[in-house]
C-alpha cells in the first residue's frame, strides 16, 4: 500500500489542529519536523489498520522538500495474535525548547509518567540545565519503529541496477574522497575537549592515529555527491538510515551550532566521523542536507563540534 501526503503545514507542526483532525495526531515544531511528518502519517496508518484487524508496517519512506511530499510504502497483512507488539511501536517525540534536546517515549512510558515527562537533560546533565516539563513540546502518537525495511531497500536497489537506472560511479567518488585532507588533532586536545563527558581511559581506548576520522559511508561517498548521483545516492542513504540503534529523530547542524553557541557549523563528515570513532552509532539523513542521526545526546554532539572548531 502506498500512502502520500502533501499536508506539510499540518504534519510539520505549524497547524497541529489540522493534524489532529486529519490524522488523529498532535504535531509540534521541532528540528525533526520533516521526520515527524513521516512518522505521523505512518502512525495514522498503523492505527487505522489495527482497528480493522490488520498489521501495517512501513517498508520504505521518502520525504521531498518540493511540495513538501511525504511518501510511505506499507506492508498490510492480517493481524495475528494480540496488538500489543505493534502498539509498542507507537509513542511520542519530545523537544525541549530550552536546551534543544530531543527524546522519545512509547505510549506506555508516557502514560506511566502522567503526561508530565521531563526533558532528557534532567537525567543526562542536570548540573548544566534545569529544564522542567513546561519546556517540553510533544508530538504523537507517532510510529517510532523503523521507517525503512533494510531487506526491502536492498531489493529495490538491486532491481534498479538490473533495470539500468543506477550507474556505477562509486569508484570515481572513492578516488576523490581518498585525496581529501583530514585535519590533524593530537590526543591531549581530544581529552581537553570531551574529558568531562568521557574518562581519559575511554578516550585513549577509542582514539585512533591522532587524525579526525571521516565518517565511512557505504560506498565511501559524500552527501553532496550522493545528491548528484540521484537514485544511487538516495538508495545508499536509505540503507544507512536503516542501521540499528538509531533514535526516531535526527539532529541538524544549524541547531547544534545555535544551542552550543558555536558561531559556525563544523564539517558534517568530520563531526559524524568523530562521533563514530567515540563509539556512537551515526548515519546521515535523507530528510535534510545538514541532518544526521546518532544515539549520542546533544551535549556530546556539541562537545565534539567544539573540538572540531577549536572553540
Amino acid at each position: 500500500l502506498y500512502v502520500t501526503s502533501t499536508d506539510g503545514l499540518a504534519l510539520s507542526g505549524r497547524r497541529p489542529q489540522d493534524a489532529l483532525a486529519n490524522y488523529g495526531v498532535m504535531t509540534s515544531c521541532s528540528p525533526s519536523s520533516n521526520e515527524q511528518g513521516l512518522r505521523a502519517l505512518a502512525g495514522a496508518a498503523v492505527l487505522a489498520g489495527a482497528g480493522r484487524g490488520l498489521e501495517v508496517r512501513p517498508l520504505f519512506s521518502l520525504f521531498s522538500h518540493h511540495g513538501p511530499v511525504y511518501r510511505l510504502m506499507l506492508r498490510v497483512t492480517r493481524l495475528k495474535g494480540p496488538r500489543d507488539p505493534l502498539m509498542d511501536k507507537l509513542g511520542f517525540l519530545g523537544y525541549c525548547r530550552k536546551c534543544g534536546e530531543q527524546t522519545h517515549l512509547t505510549w506506555k512510558q508516557y502514560r506511566n509518567r502522567g503526561g508530565e515527562a521531563s526533558c532528557a537533560c534532567t537525567i543526562l546533565y542536570k548540573k548544566t540545565y534545569k529544564c522542567n516539563p513546561g519546556e517540553m513540546s510533544w508530538a504523537g502518537p507517532l510510529w517510532l519503529g523503523p521507517l525503512h525495511d533494510r531487506a526491502t531497500v536492498e531489493e529495490m536497489e538491486q532491481l534498479a541496477r538490473e533495470l539500468g537506472w543506477i550507474e556505477d560511479v562509486e569508484e570515481e567518488e572513492k578516488e576523490k574522497e581518498s585525496s581529501q585532507k583530514i585535519p590533524q588533532l593530537d590526543e591531549d586536545e581530544k581529552i581537553k575537549a570531551i574529558g568531562e563527558l568521557y574518562s581519559t581511559e575511554d578516550i585513549m581506548k577509542s582514539a585512533k592515529t591522532g587524525s579526525i576520522a571521516t565518517y565511512k559511508r557505504e560506498g565511501g561517498m559524500s552527501a553532496r555527491w550522493r545528491q548528484k548521483m540521484g537514485l544511487a545516492g538516495m538508495m545508499k542513504l536509505l540503507l544507512e538510515e536503516s542501521a540499528e540503534g538509531l533514535p526516531p529523530y535526527f539532529y541538524n547542524l544549524d541547531e547544534v551550532a545555535r544551542v552550543g553557541r558555536l558561531g559556525t557549523t563544523p564539517t558534517l563528515m568530520h563531526l559524524m566521523g568523530l562521533l563514530e570513532e567515540q563509539g556512537f552509532v551515526v548515519a546521515p539523513s535523507h530528510l535534510e542536507a545538514k541532518g544526521f542521526r546518532t544515539n549520542a545526546n546533544l551535549q556530546n554532539i556539541i562537545a565534539i563540534a567544539k573540538l572540531l572548531l577549536d572553540v
